[in-house]
């Protein structure tokens, strides 16, 4: 199981540096979030590439020291992410780097070989329970406590529910993790470690496809700050030309259509303009995201399909209104209509 472990962990290693250095340089009028979300990452790929040379047997007394230092910065960088996206005005202030102190904490008695070295690793998990507890408290409010945010809070707060189901997840497995190596496993033999490795792996993938795919999930972060969503500013003439121009071309090339889609980067390259700038004038004049707009397209073009073609699968409906995926096609259907396409056709026969 050590060699499987330490494969597993390379490859989050991979996944996560990945993720980090796409957050750490992503375009966005107010790029702190995504930066502090891309930290967040780069600590983790860290963990693992410590946590390899722990279970291969080639720990150094200097990763020993890092390892548990850099654990506790998970917590308070975590929910600095949360509090740069729940303040209005998106900055930090000079009292939040206090969050940072038990890291320098844990630092100092490591290198000072303090007594405090010993129950490192439930200090670790309080920290990071603790942070939890800051972030999900007012989580229970739903996304009201992202009105600054107006129409567009909904995004930001559900991602924020999947990570802090993640942070969940984290912390039982952590809990999992010391009480078997309390009671004497070695930690390569941990059952909850292999477990856990294995499911952030398939977690931190699916973060990664969804960047990839710039999923609505994530999407809102390259907008973030391009506008403040809901303040009333009036729309500028090159705007409304600009989406004038978006809208030409989606009917001129039905773009909705295009084999496994089309990209924001790739929209905006065919007209010639900034993709941040395509992505705010589609925001501020049809009030959705990109990707929202072009799956509202393609549940019109399947409700024209089903209303004119009685007798056409609904398979084929499906790829012939531009969409790739059965599971994709009922969730967008049933969003704009209310109602499954299925059961959407069989009103029509009623």
């Amino acid at each position: 199981m050590e060699q499987l472990l330490t494969h597993a962990q390379a490859a989050n290693v991979l996944i996560c540096l990945l993720l980090a250095l796409h957050l750490l340089f992503l375009s966005a009028k107010t790029r702190l979030p995504a930066q502090l979300l891309g930290v967040n990452y780069l600590l983790y790929g860290c963990q693992s590439i410590l946590l390899i040379g722990i279970v291969s047997g080639q720990a150094t007394e200097l990763s020993s020291i890092i390892r548990p230092s850099t654990a506790m910065l998970l917590g308070p960088i975590f929910y600095l992410y949360f509090i740069s996206i729940k303040r209005r005005e998106s900055q930090l202030k000079s009292l939040d780097l206090l969050h940072l102190l038990p890291s320098i904490v844990v630092l100092v008695a490591f290198i000072t070989e303090s007594s405090y070295r010993s129950n490192v690793d439930s200090i670790i998990i309080s920290s990071f329970s603790a942070y939890f507890l800051l972030m999900i408290y007012p989580m229970f409010k739903g996304h009201q406590i992202l009105s600054h945010l107006g129409k567009q809070a909904q995004r930001p707060y559900r991602w924020l529910c999947v990570l802090a189901a993640m942070m969940a997840i984290n912390i039982a497995l952590e809990i999992a993790i010391y009480i078997e190596t309390s009671s004497g496993k070695r930690l390569h033999e941990s059952i909850a470690l292999f477990v856990g490795t294995n499911l952030f792996i398939l977690m931190n993938t699916i973060v990664a496809f969804a960047v990839l795919r710039r999923n609505p999930l994530i999407e809102w972060m390259h907008e973030f700050g391009l506008q403040k969503f809901d303040e009333g500013k009036s729309l500028i003439p090159e705007e409304k030309h600009l989406f004038e121009k978006w809208e030409n071309l989606v009917t001129k090339e039905v773009l909705y259509k295009q084999e496994f889609g089309i990209t924001l980067s790739e929209a905006a390259k065919k007209l010639q303009v900034p993709a941040r700038l395509l992505s705010s004038a589609i925001n501020k004049i049809y009030g959705a995201s990109f990707s929202q707009y072009l799956n509202d397209k393609r549940v019109q073009e399947a409700r024209h399909l089903i209303q004119t073609h009685s007798t056409m699968p609904l398979l084929e409906v499906m790829y012939e209104s531009g969409f790739s995926t059965k599971s994709h096609f009922n969730k967008e259907f049933r969003r704009v209509l209310g109602t499954s396409p299925s059961q959407f056709r069989m009103q029509l026969v009623d």
